[in-house]
């Protein structure tokens, strides 16, 4: 718990003899280490002629779910490791980033001349970790992690040389309440403007996940539920439904209510999933959502970012 997905994955590959690529689905321009565009035909040719050689980073801004089948093609039979860090970016949509992954765990399954070809995917996305997704790929010789939140001391300690390195005007208390241990997030509401945009816009996302959740759930149309959303029992009904819930373990089959909504709520980001044997904990992505659950049925739309930031200076949370 002291590090991050990619992180792991990195000292994963460390600990490897196997020749290996990372797939980085955020960086905005595909570059060589000579800072020259790479086509799709100059990639596979660069990884055909790293195999025997240590880990490289390859970093795209967008790649089609068929550079897949031209790497196994290339290098079928030899020992090797591709790594898509947050995979679910590769793709054009949630629908497409789902079909992809159960087709490549699937594709390498089936293929026994591909048995030495090993693949890693890393996702930020709630959707990306339902229990339809994992239920979908157990069967393709997969396994499947969560990583949780950073231990409070490595988090305190990545903090401190966080503001050493940036101008920062944001307490560390006030960090974990809205964004946990996640340091990556750090930056998002290190001073006071970015700490209200940031309430802002996360409060309206989540009045999206919940109305189009409802809409889901209980089969109403998504235009009538956002007309009507102010309407205090429909509010009401759904955000006591999901307080009841988030953060508890339930049995699926005992809670079929509670699951459906927890992984709708998966779908939007708002929640992800933990199991344990029979048992889920739908716990949230960040803990300002369950902080504007609470306090969304006082206040109207409009006093919630201001109210969620006086607890927050008054330590109220």
């Amino acid at each position: 718990k002291c590090v991050g997905k990619s992180e792991i994955v990195r000292y994963f590959l460390k600990t490897k003899n196997y020749p290996s690529v990372i797939i980085d689905a955020r960086e905005e321009n595909v570059k060589t280490l000579v800072e020259e565009p790479l086509k799709l035909s100059d990639v596979a040719n660069k990884i055909a002629s790293m195999l025997g050689e240590s880990s490289w980073i390859i970093k795209l801004h967008y790649v089609v779910y068929e550079i897949i089948d031209y790497f196994i093609n290339r290098i079928a039979g030899e020992n090797f490791m591709i790594v898509f860090d947050e995979f679910h970016l590769l793709s054009r949509d949630k629908n497409e980033a789902v079909k992809d992954l159960i087709s490549m765990a699937g594709f390498l399954a089936k293929n026994h001349k591909y048995k030495n070809f090993k693949v890693i995917v890393t996702a930020s996305e709630g959707f990306i970790t339902s229990y339809e997704v994992f239920s979908k790929i157990i069967g393709y010789n997969t396994t499947y992690m969560v990583i949780e939140e950073i231990d409070d001391e490595h988090f305190d300690a990545l903090f401190e040389e966080y503001k050493q390195n940036n101008s920062i005007n944001q307490r560390l208390g006030v960090i974990k309440n809205v964004v946990g241990k996640n340091p990556g997030l750090i930056r998002e509401i290190d001073d006071e403007e970015k700490l209200k945009n940031f309430i802002e816009h996360e409060k309206i996302k989540l009045t999206k996940a919940l109305i189009r959740t409802y809409s889901e759930v209980f089969k109403v149309d998504y235009n009538d539920v956002f007309l009507k959303w102010k309407n205090i029992e429909m509010k009401d009904k759904m955000i006591n439904l999901v307080l009841e819930f988030i953060g508890k373990k339930i049995n699926p089959l005992l809670h079929p209510q509670f699951d459906l909504i927890g992984e709708k709520l998966c779908d939007h980001n708002i929640l992800y999933p933990v199991f344990e044997k029979d048992r889920i904990i739908y716990k949230p992505q960040i803990p300002l959502y369950l902080e504007i659950l609470k306090i969304i049925g006082e206040k109207e739309d409009e006093g919630i970012t201001e109210e969620l930031i006086n607890r927050l200076k008054n330590n109220t949370l």
